[in-house]
């Protein structure tokens, strides 16, 4: 199921950037800075974003704020460094060096690399912060992967309703409590939600240790328009043998008077002698 699958991703991420943030390979990477162990950690990084099955961006930066490895097109290399989100990221790695943060990714690169999810450890030694890796789930890969699922919307959203993904319309979707990058869905007891004046499922389920929560919607048009049809094409039936029953009936009782009437009429000529 897609919620397995996505859960496993994360959960795959947030494990393996703390082991490759714990890696030798890494570290010397960021300290020498020289040919020869930098391609050694770019080689073990990308190895580790092709054995997933959603593709991933990576950025190993020093503190100096020099990329050593990433698999960025070189233009997208540009907008990593110059966004604020990334800096603001910074300061919560340096905050906590043991923990992996995550949050959504507002980083719009180019040529199908843009993020979705961010995920981020600080690379330490004795203590000391010696440089940040960053793992991003990009879009493109997830989106391609959701269209595999009947599932007529998803989202997904981090636990303070902020979106990470989604497939609806920003113009012309809205359900419950929605505000600009944020979504909450109100839900009746059967998990049964309206938009745009159609009907729809709603799954809910909580991923990646529980901060993420993916949402799903599947349309229930097709079955509300096969209880309409029949209930329908049962009220045209109910009609029609309404309509049989009061013919046949007319029928019944027109073929009972003229059977009354030739009794009185032939009561009627016996009363006057005419007996023949």
């Amino acid at each position: 199921e897609i919620e397995t699958v996505l859960d496993t991703q994360m959960n795959a991420i947030q494990k393996n950037i703390m082991k490759l943030s714990a890696d030798k390979s890494v570290k010397t990477a960021l300290i020498k800075s020289d040919s020869e162990n930098i391609t050694a950690a770019n080689l073990m990084l990308y190895d580790f974003t092709n054995s997933q099955q959603l593709k991933t961006i990576f950025v190993l930066l020093d503190t100096d704020g020099n990329i050593c490895c990433t698999n960025l097109f070189e233009n997208n290399k540009q907008v990593f460094l110059q966004s604020a989100m990334i800096v603001n990221v910074i300061d919560k790695l340096e905050a906590n060096t043991n923990a992996v943060y995550n949050c959504v990714s507002r980083l719009n690169y180019d040529n199908g690399q843009t993020g979705d999810l961010l995920f981020a450890k600080a690379v330490t030694l004795e203590e000391t912060v010696i440089g940040y890796l960053f793992v991003d789930m990009c879009d493109d890969s997830l989106s391609n992967y959701i269209r595999n699922y009947p599932l007529d919307k998803v989202i997904i959203t981090d636990h303070f309703d902020n979106i990470i993904f989604t497939t609806l319309r920003p113009l012309s979707d809205s359900i419950g409590n929605c505000s600009a990058g944020k979504f909450r869905m109100e839900r009746t007891n059967k998990n049964m939600v309206t938009l745009d004046g159609s009907l729809y499922y709603a799954g809910f389920s909580k991923l990646n240790y529980n901060a993420i929560q993916l949402h799903t919607l599947t349309s229930m048009e097709p079955q509300r328009q096969m209880i309409l049809f029949g209930t329908f094409f049962l009220v045209i039936i109910s009609f029609m043998l309404v309509l049989a029953v009061c013919l046949l009936s007319d029928m019944a009782v027109k073929r009972n008077l003229r059977s009354v009437e030739q009794l009185v009429e032939a009561v009627s000529q016996i009363s006057e002698g005419n007996i023949g």
